[in-house]
């Protein structure tokens, strides 16, 4: 497994971790689920997908208003691609939201791009993501 694969590998867990580990449907809700993408890509794999499925299930027993889709990217490429690039990205979750459940009228999309990147190293994994975020306005 290459050094970024195990990387992202590592994010994807630790936003499991953020949406309570395991223990899936209990408790409450995170502050955010976090959603980890390859470079370039915006393709959910199999952690990402229990994330966006986490995130489903709690909207339907929390009912928000709003489901929030934010999305970023790390510095590498133009800030046009980045930003067309994080379009694509919130429009995957917000498709695996959907068929997961999640009401259209709910979700909102927020693309951001690199405009709150950190770095264009190794470190930038954690920039090519999307949150969602519960809001009742």
């Amino acid at each position: 497994m290459s050094v970024l694969k195990s990387l992202a590998l590592v994010f994807a867990l630790s936003g499991l971790a953020a949406c309570g580990g395991m223990n899936f449907g209990q408790g409450t809700p995170p502050a955010a689920y976090l959603v980890f993408f390859e470079p370039g890509s915006t393709d959910l794999g199999p952690d990402a997908r229990a994330v966006v499925a986490r995130a489903a299930r709690d909207a339907a027993a929390v009912r928000p208003t709003i489901v929030r889709i934010t999305g970023y990217t790390d510095k590498a490429g133009t800030t046009t691609e980045n930003l067309t690039l994080s379009e694509r990205r919130t429009q995957a979750v917000a498709e695996t939201l959907l068929a997961d459940g999640v009401p259209l009228d709910k979700i909102r999309r927020q693309p951001l791009g690199e405009s709150v990147a950190t770095d264009t190293g190794l470190d930038a994994t954690q920039d090519r993501r999307v949150e969602i975020t519960f809001a009742d306005r």
